[in-house]
């Protein structure tokens, strides 16, 4: 029997990506190897948001060029963003790769590693369909992914998304929820629905299906015990949305909602659809109807024409919002987009300086934050033996809060009322009540 391993680089639409590819995998007959040294094939899936992430697909190409070379029996394919985005330029790139496939040709990649022994070079790319049918799940832990929708229309300046992921297409409700309940009948407790924008899961699907609804079927299905969902895009949060957010009890008090830059006129050049104030203003309608909601977000740092003045907008920004956590990153042009091409390039230094003083302020933030917790109650669904700390268990809050405190493993999977008790660098320490 023939052997693969995977390697995943990239979001958690990627790493949904990667269950799919192995289990297809595993339906055709392969069985997965621990390492790449005993490997029949190696599959790279790839991301293309960031340059340093094309960097390390590479390096780590290179690695298995190596070994392919003291085995050439053994087949090398690119799969995912990267190899969408670089399409044929990839084997000019690295002629050992044996074959390509896009996000949306996923399911062709049993057939394509059969084909590579006998003809090199093979592709399977573009924006033809979703291509995706409902995935046959192994356990992957008491958190589920499953996407509801592929691809974006947004097109902002920065973003290699819609080139690599081509335009949204929703997938079918039948085939969502069919997806979901297998995924609970594996064991999973919490379902996390993923989309490049969630909020504009439905548009292609009628009137009467938008995500708001989507949220409300899934809610009703057994088994569920919490719903999570990324990413929003804030210039198409419905009120339909923010209402459902209030009124469904399985879906967490917590949001993922990129805000890129807190300077209206980056906003602008970044092609984001709304500005600082309309973003304070859905956040404020947001913690008005969700009291207490978490919210995370997503920052960019050295965007051409990015100002001291504008990056100390972003600075105020932060303060004023009290995000729980935000992932923060240094601009990276990406061949393609608009903002490769823009003029008033920030130096590098400068953008180092600059993401030095935002994670600061987002770690005050975050510590802030999770302080506020210290005395309160929560329920935290248990995930994991704690291995830092003998005896505890691990799990996360409604708003993405990690809680270690004593317990069993056979806690693992239930939701445990707990009292915080102290907070540290990333998390929180509890004491669980009687269960």
């Amino acid at each position: 029997m023939k052997s693969f391993y995977l390697h995943t680089f990239g979001c958690q639409m990627n790493e949904y990506d990667s269950e799919r590819i192995a289990q297809g995998l595993l339906d055709a007959g392969w069985q997965v190897s621990p390492d790449a040294e005993g490997a029949d094939l190696l599959l790279l899936n790839t991301c293309t948001v960031r340059q340093l992430a094309e960097q390390k697909a590479f390096s780590l190409l290179g690695r298995w060029i190596a070994l392919k070379r003291r085995r050439p029996e053994v087949v090398i394919g690119m799969v995912g963003c990267l190899a969408q985005h670089l399409a044929q330029d990839a084997f000019k790139r690295a002629p050992e790769i044996d074959f390509i496939a896009g996000p949306r040709a996923l399911t062709r990649i049993p057939e394509l590693a059969e084909k590579a022994g006998r003809f090199r070079h093979g592709a399977e790319i573009g924006d033809s369909g979703y291509g995706h049918g409902v995935t046959t799940p192994v356990f992957h832990g008491w958190q589920a992914r499953v996407a509801v929708m592929e691809g974006c229309n947004q097109f902002c300046a920065y973003c290699a998304v819609p080139h690599a992921r081509g335009r949204e297409m929703s997938r079918p409700v039948e085939d969502i929820l069919q997806e979901v309940e297998k995924r609970l009948m594996s064991g999973a407790r919490e379902i996390m629905l993923l989309g490049q924008n969630v909020n504009h899961y439905g548009f292609d699907l009628g009137k009467e299906m938008d995500f708001a609804e989507l949220l409300r079927q899934v809610a009703q299905l057994p088994g569920v015990s919490r719903i999570r969902f990324m990413t929003s895009h804030p210039k198409d949060f419905s009120p339909r949305l923010i209402k459902a957010l209030a009124e469904i009890p399985h879906v967490c008090q917590a949001l993922h909602l990129p805000l890129q830059s807190g300077a209206d006129a980056v906003l602008s050049a970044m092609r984001r659809g709304y500005t600082l104030a309309a973003y304070r203003d859905l956040v404020e309608r947001l913690r008005a109807a969700v009291p207490g909601i978490g919210l995370s977000t997503d920052l960019i740092v050295g965007f051409p024409g990015e100002t001291e003045e504008d990056f100390q907008a972003t600075v105020q920004a932060v303060r004023d919002l009290n995000f729980d956590m935000a992932y923060c990153f240094k601009f990276s042009p990406r061949q393609g987009t608009v903002a490769a091409t823009l003029p008033g390039a920030v130096f590098p230094d400068v953008r180092e300086k600059r993401l030095g003083e935002l994670l600061e302020n987002i770690r005050q933030a975050a510590v802030a934050s999770q302080a506020g917790h210290v005395g309160k109650r929560e329920k935290v669904l248990v995930e994991e033996m704690d291995p830092s700390r003998t005896g505890h268990v691990k799990g996360r809050t409604p708003i993405n809060h990690w809680v270690s405190f004593p317990g069993p493993e056979s806690w693992l999977g239930t939701e445990v009322p707990v009292n915080i008790t102290a907070a540290y660098p990333g998390g929180l320490l509890g004491e669980p009540e009687t269960k």
